[in-house]
């Protein structure tokens, strides 16, 4: 709601997690979110909470490329899996082809799927998997099924 609404509002998110650890827990790890949040609701403007938190996400992306991560120290911290292979990645190879095919049909892009995924040396995608995500890509409003076709 911080941002959309740009409203006071306590957005805790990896970035500005990072800003809060660095400046005022530079050396404690495990600090929980419900630490962090009532000094971030402190901190939050009531009139321009919008750009505050721009300056945060600036400001812990800036962080990160120059110290080691201190939103690792974080008790909610938690290391994404591996990319390669995932079904992350399988997710946004198929927002990537419908997006640039709209109106491809569910056989066609199970298709480019599978060829995508052999062409970097892994096994084909199982029919179960494939309508799982695009399923899901469905129900989280990603996509619309217009025909036989799917539409982003």
């Amino acid at each position: 709601m911080a941002f959309a609404r740009n409203r006071p509002g306590v957005y805790l998110e990896t970035n500005v997690r990072t800003v809060f650890l660095h400046e005022l827990f530079p050396d404690r790890d495990k600090v929980a979110d419900r630490e962090l949040a009532p000094l971030v609701a402190a901190t939050c403007p009531e009139d321009d909470a919008r750009a505050w938190y721009y300056a945060l996400l600036d400001y812990g992306a800036h962080l990160k490329s120059v110290v080691a991560n201190p939103s690792r120290r974080s008790a909610h911290h938690a290391r994404q899996s591996a990319f390669e292979g995932s079904r992350r990645q399988k997710r946004a190879e198929i927002v990537r082809v419908v997006l640039a095919e709209p109106g491809i049909g569910r056989d066609e892009l199970a298709r480019r799927l599978d060829a995508f995924e052999r062409a970097a040396g892994r096994d084909g995608v199982d029919g179960a998997a494939f309508d799982s995500i695009v399923d899901d890509l469905i129900a989280e409003g990603f996509f619309r099924e217009e025909g036989a076709g799917l539409r982003a």
